[in-house]
C-alpha cells in the first residue's frame, strides 16, 4: 500500500476555494442588499395612502345582484382596478370613479 498525502490533495482544492471565497461574500452581501431594497419598496406604502382605500370602498354599497347593461364603458375607480361600466364600478361599492382606463 502506498501512502499518499493526504494535504497534497487538499492544498490545491482549499486555495481554489479561497481564491473563489471573495466572490462567494460578495455576491450573498448583493443579494442581501436585494432583499432589503424590496422589502423596503413593497412595505413602503403610508397609512394615509391606505385609509384613500378603505375611504374608496362602501361596503353598504356593494350589490352582488345589480343587474348591470353589457355596455363597455370603461371607468377607472378609486381604487385603480378598471370596471366595464359605472354600475359595475358602484355595484362593487367604489365610492367615485373618472372616465376612461386607469394609468
Amino acid at each position: 500500500m502506498i501512502a499518499t498525502k493526504p494535504k497534497a490533495y487538499l492544498t490545491p482544492l482549499i486555495q481554489l476555494l479561497l481564491n473563489h471565497l471573495d466572490w462567494f461574500f460578495y455576491i450573498c452581501f448583493m443579494k442581501k442588499l436585494l432583499y432589503l431594497f424590496f422589502t423596503i419598496t413593497l412595505l413602503g406604502c403610508s397609512s394615509n395612502e391606505e385609509e384613500n382605500i378603505e375611504d374608496c370602498i362602501d361596503i353598504n354599497l356593494i350589490d352582488e345582484n345589480a343587474s348591470c347593461i353589457g355596455v363597455y364603458a370603461p371607468v377607472c375607480g378609486c381604487d385603480g382596478i378598471v370596471y366595464s361600466n359605472s354600475c359595475k364600478a358602484s355595484s362593487a361599492g367604489v365610492t367615485f370613479y373618472s372616465d376612461g382606463v386607469c394609468y
